[in-house]
Parts: structure tokens; C-alpha cells; sequence
């Protein structure tokens, strides 16, 4: 028998608990293989998770997901609040002990549980034959391969070396613009206590945010909470605001002045890769020249299923526009987008949270959201066969539209909303926003807003944050820069489908992303590259075996649709999978795109 091996896991969030899951699925393998695991966490307790901590987020935000869509753990998300007493639902801002599993409950209420799931899974596995060595409250400060021994030294921020045969980067949410506080500007609302305003102190101004996503939402919902009281009247939430801040108001910016999609009953919530289609059939749309194009997957894939969805949620009149082989997928883009269109974003919103209250009261699925989740889920984990122009026209068009749409918000922080709204507290500004040069110098935050006739307006605040979203980490930020140093990470590009002059119909801002390596063209589509069982790729492409990157703020550009606890489950599923059959030699070449669909397919659950 081969010599046991020790293994890194740096960071010890969402990703890496549902990876501790799944070695523990396979004890039987990993007990004869691991001696140990070492999990890296800069925090005193493992497994919150950065939007789930008390360290960072606040009682009044809620999380986006309920227990009947987080994946297996040990225990179910709803059975863990069961077992909870008064005292401590309600320190997590739960007061009904009817505990509803298609309910969503505050972010720090999941933290505990998923704190509470770690504590299972690591006994189980330190039961079963590997050790569990925790070492949290430890910042790791870089990470360097030895390739003459297949070696990896993981080295912390007090210069201690620790070495193992493998590591697994799991490492949570980065954010590389810093807060500039004397400006009033903030390049993230987390830790989302460095808003809130001292108690009995109150901003009494207004206050910008940048974009409508739900983190924007966690803003609105702690300074609300902090400016003045809700009250329930018949069914209808009202704002009263206090009377030291009467000047209080929050102003969101969103280029297209949308309010996300609202939350939807679901016949599945579970994703699966190959629920509306098969390996090969995907594999089958692939062109001569390896690519799969995406209006191709589109008509093919997207359009059969789309059908049956809008025929149970009896909306045939859209079937009309699919069955045209003219209508494409930005015609689809479009058509949806119109239908969640309105003079004005919050009358919209009202509207919807009466369709969207009887969809859940009633068990009724909106078949064609959780239908278009499928499918584009299915094409994040085939994104490599994309070309660049089809990376360009997802991200640049169809990717807002899924999120706004995807992304659904809770039906009490819509109530919140519409409260303040109707209290003349809130309200929605569409444009583009640039920052200007000097931004964040003086007192004040300044932003050019570009509105939808063209006349750009100057604008200023006293506290201004962006909640756009996290940052892609990009080679140059990379954190382990030993090896960055040493090439044995690379850049994630794509191959451009017209070999012949790639820069010429390109804008400037994105002709600086191409690239020429051995003479072909190649187009940088943000973060590092990983093959397809996530271990990293060395200068030329080489996979290193040795090191697997699992966190999604590394690996979103070559999985551009890697969102939530789902995609934390798939993600590590899909490497440790394909790390049980290395060891097997049950498949060669698992780090391949064709081969990998293999192990979608024959997975359970994926």
C-alpha cells in the first residue's frame, strides 16, 4: 500500500465543508490514502463563511436560500433550527418556531448551522481514520510547490512552514479595492458593521449605493433598522422613520434600473448538469474546431426545454417566439427582460410580490426560471468549450440578466423595500456609473452617472457603496504569489474562434486582454485557469496535481455560473470525484473536458 498522505485545505467555508462532505462519503477510499487533513482559517470558528459570520454580516440580513435547496449535509438546515431552543432562534432573528423548510432565514442563523454541520462532518471523518488538524486564527501568507519532491509548503503570516502532498484552495470572497472611509466610500458593504452608524447616532443624509444585488440589500435592511421602526397593519409593512433622521434616504444605482426577480415555489431545487439534456448531446454541438457555440446550445438545448417550461406555467404565447429559428438567445434576453420592465422598478416589484406570494402559498412553480438555472448551470461546467466571442456575449449580456433573475430575492426583504418606498425612503436610479478620477478624495464620494438619454449628471455622497459584487482575482492579485513566481499558475483565457486579426473588432478596453503564447491568439477572460477537475494550470497548460483551487473568486471566468451553496457542492464533488478515481484508475485524463462530462454523467447528484 502506498505511503499515506497529508492534505492543505486553505480556507474552511462553504466550499470546504461541502469538500469534508465528500471525503467523508468515501472513507472507505480515504482512510487508505489520507493521514491527514490541515484546515486553514484566518477566523476563530470554521465553516461560516464570510457572508454567514457574525464577524460580517448583521440579525437584519437574510440569506437567498431555504432548507429544501441546500444540498446533503449531515443534517438538514430546517431539522437544525427544529432542535434549537427560543433563546437561540431568537438571537438569530427567528421568532416563529414553526419552521417552514421553503423558508429563508437570516444569514447569521445559517452560519451557526453551517458551523454546526462542520463539527459533524469533521468527527465523522476523524472517527473514521483521518486526523482533523484545526488551525484556526491562522492567515496563510503564500503557498510554493517543490517540483523535484512533489511537494507543497503552505507558509502562514508568522512565517511557520507546514508541508503537504496535496492542497486544495478554498479560500472565500476577495475584494481588491479598498474602502477610502474619509471619502464615505466603501468598495464592499462586508463587514457590514462599518456602515452602521454608532448607536443613537444616525446618517442623516442621503446615501448611494451601486447596483440592486442582494448584498445591496443587506445594506438597505441594517441602515433601515437603525433609522426608524417597521409595523405590520393588515398584512402591509409600513416604515415610520425617526425623528432625528428625517433626512435619511438611500438612492440605488443600477445601470438598467431593474429590482432582482422575486422568490419562486420550485418543482426541483436542486440543479442538475444533464436534467433537460445529456453528455451526448452536448458533446455533440461541438464543432470541428472544439468549440461549443452558444446560440448553438441555445436552439438546441435551451429552446426544447423552455418550451415544456412555458407550457406548465401556461405562458404558450412565448412558445410562438421560440418555435422562429431566428429567435436567438439575446432575442430571448430581451423578451424577458421586457416582461420585468416597468415606468417604475418598485409598482413592478408590488405587482410581482402578489404573483410570487401565491406561487409559494400555492406550491406553484415558475417552471421557466428554475428550467433557465438548469441550463445555464449545465453550460457553466462545459464554459471551456466556449470561444471567446461567446465569453464576451455571456458576460456582457446574458449573465446580468441571469442574475437578476436567478438570484431571487426573499419575499420579506421585498416587503422591506416597498415599506420604504412608500415611506419616501428609497428609490431606484438607472444609468451607468463611472467614479470619477478623484473619486474619493475630500469629504464626499463623486460618480458621473450616465442616464438613459445620454446626459452624464455629477453626483456626490456623504457615504457611498459599491455592491457590485466580489472581484475576480486576477493573476496580478493573486495571494500565493509563490506560485505566481514560480509560472505554475497562468492566466484563464479562451482561443478565439477567428484565428486571423482578433484585436480588430474589439473595443480598446478589452483589445488589451489579447494575448499571442506559441503563436496563437487568446483573449484573458479574468482569473486563473484550472482544467476541468480544478487543478491549476501551469505556464503551457501543464495541470499540477498537487494543487486543486476550488474558490469560485479564482475560478469564475472558466466557471462564469458558479454561484451559491449548490455550486460550492458541485465544485468540490467534481474534484473530489475525480481525485477517488485517480486513485482508482477507474478514468485517465479526468482533467479534460470530454472526459470529465464522463463524470458528470455517471455522478450522483450532479
Amino acid at each position: 500500500m502506498n505511503e499515506k498522505i497529508k492534505v492543505g485545505l486553505i480556507g474552511s467555508g462553504a466550499t470546504a465543508l461541502f469538500f469534508l462532505k465528500h471525503i467523508s462519503d468515501r472513507l472507505g477510499l480515504f482512510r487508505d490514502h489520507i493521514l491527514e487533513i490541515a484546515i486553514f482559517e484566518k477566523q476563530d470558528k470554521m465553516a461560516m463563511g464570510m457572508p454567514y459570520s457574525p464577524r460580517t454580516t448583521d440579525i437584519h440580513n437574510l440569506s437567498n436560500i431555504s432548507s429544501n435547496e441546500i444540498p446533503e449535509l449531515p443534517e438538514t438546515f430546517g431539522n437544525w433550527l427544529r432542535r434549537q431552543d427560543k433563546r437561540s432562534l431568537q438571537a438569530v432573528n427567528i421568532d416563529d418556531r414553526d419552521i417552514d423548510d421553503s423558508k429563508v432565514y437570516s444569514r447569521l442563523a445559517l452560519g451557526h448551522y453551517l458551523h454546526a454541520q462542520y463539527g459533524k462532518l469533521a468527527f465523522k471523518i476523524n472517527s473514521g481514520g483521518v486526523a482533523i488538524c484545526e488551525l484556526n486564527n491562522t492567515m496563510v501568507a503564500d503557498i510554493v510547490y517543490d517540483t523535484d519532491r512533489s511537494m507543497v509548503r503552505v507558509i502562514d503570516d508568522s512565517g511557520q512552514v507546514y508541508e503537504f502532498s496535496k492542497v486544495i484552495i478554498a479560500t472565500g470572497h476577495a475584494w481588491n479595492e479598498g474602502d477610502n472611509p474619509s471619502a464615505g466610500y466603501y468598495a464592499s458593504p462586508w463587514p457590514i458593521q462599518k456602515i452602521i452608524p454608532p448607536e443613537d447616532t444616525y446618517h442623516n443624509f442621503t446615501i448611494g449605493t451601486l447596483g440592486a444585488s442582494l448584498s445591496a440589500f443587506d445594506v438597505v435592511s441594517s441602515l433601515a433598522h437603525r433609522h426608524g421602526k417597521f409595523t405590520e397593519n393588515n398584512g402591509e409593512l409600513k416604515f415610520i422613520r425617526a425623528k432625528e433622521a428625517k433626512d435619511f434616504r438611500i438612492q440605488m444605482h443600477s445601470a438598467e434600473g431593474w429590482l432582482p426577480h422575486l422568490q419562486y415555489a420550485q418543482e426541483n431545487p436542486m440543479r442538475e448538469i444533464y436534467r433537460h439534456t445529456d453528455r451526448e448531446t452536448v458533446l455533440s454541438l461541438v464543432d470541428d474546431e472544439g468549440y461549443l457555440s452558444l446560440e448553438t446550445f441555445f436552439q438546441d438545448v435551451c429552446k426544447p426545454a423552455l418550451k415544456s417550461a412555458f407550457r406548465k406555467d401556461k405562458k404558450e404565447y412565448l412558445n410562438e417566439l421560440l418555435d422562429n429559428p431566428g429567435f436567438g438567445i439575446l432575442d430571448f434576453v430581451d423578451e424577458m427582460s421586457g416582461e420585468h420592465e416597468y415606468v417604475n422598478s418598485f409598482d413592478g416589484m408590488k405587482q410581482e410580490l402578489l404573483m410570487a406570494e401565491a406561487s409559494l402559498a400555492n406550491n406553484r412553480p415558475v417552471h421557466w426560471k428554475e428550467t433557465l438555472d438548469d441550463l445555464m448551470y449545465c453550460l457553466n461546467f462545459h464554459a471551456e468549450l466556449l470561444a471567446v466571442e461567446d465569453h464576451m456575449l455571456l458576460q456582457r449580456k446574458v449573465m446580468p440578466f441571469l442574475l437578476n433573475v436567478i438570484a431571487a430575492l426573499p419575499l420579506p426583504s421585498a416587503k422591506i423595500l416597498l415599506a420604504l418606498h412608500q415611506a419616501g425612503c428609497i428609490e431606484m436610479i438607472p444609468g451607468k456609473v463611472q467614479m470619477t478620477d478623484d473619486y474619493a478624495k475630500g469629504a464626499k464620494t463623486k460618480i458621473i452617472l450616465e442616464k438613459e438619454d445620454g446626459v452624464m449628471e455629477q453626483l456626490e455622497y456623504r457615504l457611498f457603496i459599491n455592491c457590485a459584487g466580489q472581484d475576480l482575482v486576477e493573476l496580478e492579485e493573486f495571494p500565493f504569489r509563490g506560485l505566481v513566481d514560480a509560472n505554475l499558475v497562468r492566466k484563464a483565457r479562451v482561443r478565439f474562434r477567428t484565428a486571423k486579426n482578433p484585436h480588430k473588432d474589439l473595443e480598446n478596453k478589452v483589445r488589451d486582454k489579447v494575448f499571442e503564447e506559441r503563436g496563437k491568439p487568446y483573449y484573458e477572460i479574468g482569473g486563473i485557469d484550472i482544467d476541468p477537475a480544478y487543478q491549476i494550470l501551469a505556464e503551457h497548460g501543464k495541470p499540477i496535481d498537487a494543487i486543486c483551487d476550488i474558490a469560485f473568486s479564482h475560478a469564475l471566468g472558466v466557471r462564469p455560473y458558479s454561484y451559491g451553496l449548490q455550486a460550492c457542492n458541485a465544485t468540490s464533488k467534481i474534484m473530489v470525484t475525480a481525485w477517488a478515481k485517480d486513485i482508482q484508475k477507474d478514468m485517465s485524463g479526468m482533467g479534460r473536458s470530454r472526459e470529465i462530462t464522463q463524470l458528470y454523467e455517471s455522478t450522483d447528484d450532479l
